[in-house]
C-alpha cells in the first residue's frame, strides 16, 4: 500500500534560495529607489528644499518704500506718497467660542431685559453682565469659553437680537462698519480658515486708529495693520495728463509716473523672523531686518501757476465752442524745449483714476445707459472712456494742422531761397496743379501779394507756388529736419513715434501743392510746436521736455536735464525773418492780439479727411515776438458751437495764455499810442465823497456819473470796482435805504464789439471789453459773462470776449 502525501513538506533549499533572492532583489530595488531620492533631494532639487524649508520656519513681511515726490517747477508738490494701512485678519485663531454685545445697538431701554437673558442662556451672574453693558466701548466680552449648547442658543437667540454676536460675527461687523465694506463678505473671510485674509488696502490714518481702538478695546489680537503708503495729488486733475497715476501696487501706470517709475519707486524692504509648525511668529532673538530704501523725487519743467492758465482756457473753449474731439493747449520755453504747461479738456482726478471726470464724457456715458445697453456694453464703453481721459492727446493724437504749418513752408521756402521777402504772388481764388484746380481759402482771391502778405492772408495759392519751388526733395528734406517724421522724443510715454505724410517719392505736384498749406499729412501737437519754437528762436530744433531735476531724498540734486539742441534747421536771419512776418500776421489782422505786448502767430483750420462737416481748430504763437521766450499752441478738435475757425475759436484762448504767462513772468506791457487810447478806465472808490466831488473824479476818467437818493454824499456806488470803457456810467447811491434799480442783461453774442457796448449802455450796463482790436466786420463778440436775461443792479459790468474771424 503507497504511502500518504503530508499536507506540509518542508521547504527544499532551493525553495529558500529563491525566496531570498527575490527579497534580496526587492530590497535592492528599495534602497535603489530611496537613494536616488535622497540624492534628488539633497543635490538636484537642494534649492528649492531649502526655500521650502525656509518658508516653513520663517516668514517675510514687506516693508514698503515711500515713492518719490513728483514737484512743479517752483517745488510745489504734485504727487506725493503718505502713510496708509492694510488691514488683515487671522481667521484660524479667532476663537468663535466668546459672545459679544454691540453697545450702540442695544434697544433703547432695553439693557436690564439684554442682561437678563444673556444671564439665563449663559448660567452667569446678571448682575455683572448688566455693569458691562454699561462700558463705553463699541463692544463688550460678555463670556468666553462656551460650551456648544451655549454657542447654539446665542447663534438662535441673536437672530432676534441682532446687537449680540459671537466673536467672528463681532470682528465682522466692527471691520464692515468702520472700513465701509460689505458686511457678509467679511464675515465669509472670518470664517475662512486661514491664517492671512487682507481685509482692506490703503486705509487711511483716521480709519486704521478706529480700527486700532477696536483691537485695544476687545483684545482683537487676529487683526493686524500693516504699513504701507498711498499716491496723492493734492491738485486733483491739475496736470493730470502729465502726471498719471499709480496702480494699488504703486506702480506707475501713465505719465510721468511710468515714464520715471524706476527713479520714483524705490526698493522694498523685508523683516525675516522665524515661525513655528502653525506659521506664528517665535519670539526668538532671530530676527533679520532690511531697511527700505526710499525713491527719488523729480522736479518737473510744469510750472502749476502756467498750467492753471491753459486749463482754464482750455475749459474756456469747451464751454463756448463744445469740440466732440475736446482742447487741448501746450506752453513751451522756446530756447529750451521745456514744456511749462500742458492741457487736456478730457482730463481726470488721478486720485481716482477710474472715475469718469470730465462733463464731455459723462455724457457719453449718460447716453450709453440711456440706451438700456447690456452690463457688458457698458463696461466697454467705459472702458474706452477710461482709457480716452486717461491718454495725452497733445501727444499722441495724429491731426492735420493746416495753416499753423504754413510756419514751416515759409521757413523752409527762405532757407532754400525759394522765396524771398520781395516774392510776389497772383492770387485769383485758385491755382491749376497738374490739371487739379485747388482753392484759397479766399475764392475770391487775394490779388497781388508780397511773401509777408502771403503769411498774413494765409493764402493756399501763394504756399503752393512756394512748395512748387522748393521742389519734392527740399520740401521732405525740410519735413524731417523739422522733426516731423518722427517722435520728439518728449520724456512721457504714449507719444505717437510715426507721423502720416508723403515721402519724397510719392510727393505727386498735386500731393506736394496740398502738403505745402497743411493738408493731407497728419503730426501730433506737440510735433507741431516744437517746429515752430524752432522757426522763430534763431532755427534751432530743441528736444521737448519735463524732467527738470532729480532729488535724493534729503532735496539734493542728483541729476539736472540740459537742453537738447538735435540740430540747426534754419539759420538765424530767417528765424528773424520769420519772427517778423509772423508778427504782422497777428498785428495786421488783430487776431490774437494783446495790449503791450508784441505776439507772432499763425491760426489753423484744417479740414478731416473724409470728413466734410468737421474741422481742426488751432492757433499757435509765441512772445514777445521780437525776443520770444515762449510758444502756445491751442487745438480744439471739431468745434460744433459757433465759429469753426482757428483765428476765433483758439485765438482769444492762446493770447490769453500769453498774456497771462507774460504778466506772471514778470515782463511788462510796453502799450503803443493806439493802446493807451483805447484803454479801459479804472472804477474810483466813491464812497464818501461829496456827488460833485465824485463827479469831478469820474470826470477825469471819461466817465459819467448817474445819481440816485436826494442826500449829498455818496453812501454806495455801482460798479464798485473793475475796469469799464471809456464813457461808462458809475451809479451813485446818497441814500442808504435806497432800492438798487435792476436792468435785464441782453444777449450780445455775435454782435460787433461797438453793438454789443451800445446794447448793454441802453440796458444802463457797464462793458469791459477781452479782446484785441475792436475795429472790422470780422470781430464778434463770442461770450459774455452774465447770462442773458438776468436782473442785475444798474451799472454791473458784464465783460465781453470778442475774437477776429480770419478765414485761412
Amino acid at each position: 500500500m503507497a504511502k500518504p502525501k503530508q499536507a506540509n513538506q518542508p521547504m527544499t533549499n532551493i525553495m529558500k534560495y529563491r525566496l531570498n533572492r527575490v527579497v534580496a532583489l526587492c530590497l535592492a530595488v528599495l534602497l535603489l529607489y530611496v537613494g536616488v531620492r535622497l540624492f534628488d533631494a539633497s543635490v538636484v532639487q537642494a534649492d528649492f528644499y531649502q526655500e521650502f524649508a525656509a518658508k516653513q520656519q520663517m516668514s517675510t513681511q514687506v516693508i514698503n518704500a515711500n515713492r518719490g515726490s513728483i514737484y512743479s517747477t517752483n517745488m510745489s508738490i504734485l504727487a506725493q506718497s503718505a502713510t496708509v494701512w492694510t488691514v488683515v485678519l487671522a481667521p484660524s485663531i479667532v476663537k468663535n467660542d466668546k459672545v459679544y454685545v454691540e453697545i450702540d445697538s442695544i434697544p433703547e431701554g432695553q439693557k436690564d431685559t439684554l442682561a437678563a437673558s444673556l444671564a439665563g442662556i449663559l448660567e452667569s451672574d446678571q448682575a455683572k453682565i448688566r455693569k458691562r453693558l454699561d462700558k463705553d466701548q463699541r463692544f463688550v466680552l460678555i463670556k468666553s469659553s462656551l460650551t456648544d449648547a451655549q454657542v447654539k442658543k446665542i447663534q438662535d437667540f441673536s437672530k432676534q437680537n441682532s446687537c449680540v454676536m459671537l466673536a467672528k460675527e463681532a470682528v465682522a461687523k466692527g471691520l464692515s462698519d468702520i472700513l465701509e465694506l460689505d458686511y457678509d463678505k467679511v464675515l465669509e473671510q472670518a470664517y475662512r480658515d486661514n491664517q492671512y485674509e487682507v481685509i482692506k488696502k490703503k486705509v487711511e490714518k483716521t480709519v486704521a486708529d478706529e480700527v486700532r481702538k477696536m483691537i485695544s478695546e476687545n483684545g482683537f489680537t487676529f487683526i493686524s495693520l500693516i504699513e504701507d503708503t498711498k499716491r496723492y495729488y493734492p491738485n486733483n486733475e491739475l496736470a493730470s495728463n502729465v502726471l498719471g497715476f499709480t496702480g494699488t501696487d504703486n506702480q506707475g501706470l501713465y505719465g510721468i509716473e511710468l515714464e520715471y517709475d524706476s527713479i520714483l519707486q524705490g526698493t522694498n524692504g523685508k523683516i525675516v523672523s522665524a515661525t513655528d509648525g502653525l506659521g506664528n511668529t517665535i519670539p526668538t532673538s532671530f530676527e533679520q531686518k532690511y531697511d527700505a530704501v526710499d525713491g527719488n523725487s523729480v522736479v518737473l519743467t510744469i510750472d502749476e501757476n502756467i498750467q492753471r492758465f491753459a486749463e482754464k482756457q482750455v475749459d474756456e473753449i469747451v464751454k463756448l465752442h463744445d469740440p466732440s474731439g475736446g482742447a487741448l493747449a501746450i506752453v513751451m520755453d522756446v530756447d529750451t524745449g521745456a514744456i511749462l504747461a500742458m492741457a487736456n479738456s478730457n482730463n481726470y482726478d488721478p486720485n481716482n483714476p477710474s472715475t469718469i471726470f470730465s462733463d464731455q464724457l459723462k455724457e457719453t456715458l449718460a447716453q450709453a445707459e440711456s440706451e438700456n445697453k447690456s452690463e457688458d456694453e457698458i463696461s466697454k464703453v467705459k472702458s474706452q472712456l477710461r482709457s480716452e481721459q486717461w491718454s495725452n492727446k497733445a501727444i499722441g493724437w495724429l491731426y492735420e494742422p493746416g495753416s499753423t504749418f504754413k510756419v514751416v513752408t515759409a521757413s523752409a521756402a527762405l532757407e532754400t531761397g525759394a522765396a524771398t521777402l520781395d516774392s510776389t504772388y497772383n492770387c485769383t481764388g485758385v491755382l491749376n496743379v497738374a490739371g487739379t484746380n485747388i482753392h484759397c481759402n479766399k475764392r475770391t482771391g487775394h490779388g497781388h501779394l508780397d511773401f509777408k502778405g502771403a503769411i498774413v492772408n494765409s493764402c493756399n495759392p501763394a504756399f503752393m507756388t512756394m512748395g512748387a519751388k522748393m521742389g519734392a526733395h527740399n520740401f521732405f528734406d525740410f519735413f524731417q529736419k523739422f522733426g516731423l517724421t518722427e517722435g520728439t522724443g518728449i520724456d512721457l510715454p504714449g507719444e505717437a513715434q510715426k507721423s502720416i505724410y508723403y515721402t519724397e517719392d510719392k510727393l505727386g505736384p498735386v500731393e506736394l501743392a496740398s502738403a505745402s498749406f497743411g493738408q493731407t499729412s497728419a503730426i501730433t501737437p506737440i510735433q507741431l510746436i516744437t517746429a515752430v519754437s524752432s522757426a522763430v528762436n534763431g532755427g534751432y530744433l530743441m528736444q521737448p521736455y519735463l524732467l527738470k531735476e532729480v532729488l535724493d531724498q534729503d532735496g539734493n540734486v542728483l541729476e539736472t536735464t540740459s537742453p537738447t539742441v538735435k540740430r540747426q534747421v534754419i539759420s538765424e536771419e530767417t528765424s528773424a525773418k520769420m519772427r517778423d512776418c509772423l508778427e504782422a500776421m497777428v498785428e495786421n489782422n488783430k487776431v490774437a492780439y494783446v495790449k503791450g505786448y508784441r505776439i507772432g502767430g499763425k491760426s489753423g483750420t484744417s479740414q478731416k479727411a473724409n470728413q466734410s462737416k468737421e474741422h481742426v481748430s488751432s492757433f499757435v504763437g509765441f512772445a514777445p515776438a521780437d525776443d520770444p521766450k515762449i510758444a502756445v499752441l491751442v487745438v480744439a478738435d471739431n468745434p460744433t458751437v459757433g465759429s469753426y475757425y482757428g483765428s476765433a475759436v483758439c485765438g482769444p484762448a492762446m493770447s490769453s495764455i500769453i498774456k497771462d504767462t507774460l504778466s506772471y513772468m514778470g515782463i511788462s506791457p510796453q502799450y503803443s499810442d493806439e493802446d493807451l487810447e483805447n484803454m479801459e478806465e479804472s472804477v474810483p472808490n466813491l464812497i464818501g465823497q461829496t456827488v460833485t466831488d465824485a463827479k469831478n473824479t469820474l470826470a477825469k476818467k471819461s466817465l459819467n456819473i448817474k445819481k440816485i437818493g436826494d442826500g449829498d454824499k455818496v453812501v454806495d456806488q455801482m460798479p464798485r470796482s473793475g475796469s469799464i470803457a471809456d464813457g461808462g456810467t458809475v451809479i451813485v447811491y446818497t441814500e442808504t435805504d435806497s432800492v438798487a434799480q435792476k436792468a435785464t442783461v441782453p444777449n450780445v453774442i455775435g454782435l460787433t464789439p461797438s453793438e454789443a457796448n451800445q446794447k448793454l449802455i441802453n440796458a444802463g450796463l457797464n462793458v469791459s471789453l477781452e479782446g484785441g482790436s475792436t475795429t472790422g466786420s470780422n470781430v464778434k463778440v463770442i461770450s459774455q459773462s452774465v447770462e442773458e436775461g438776468k436782473e442785475v443792479p444798474v451799472g454791473t459790468i458784464v465783460s465781453i470776449q470778442y475774437a477776429v474771424e480770419v478765414v485761412d
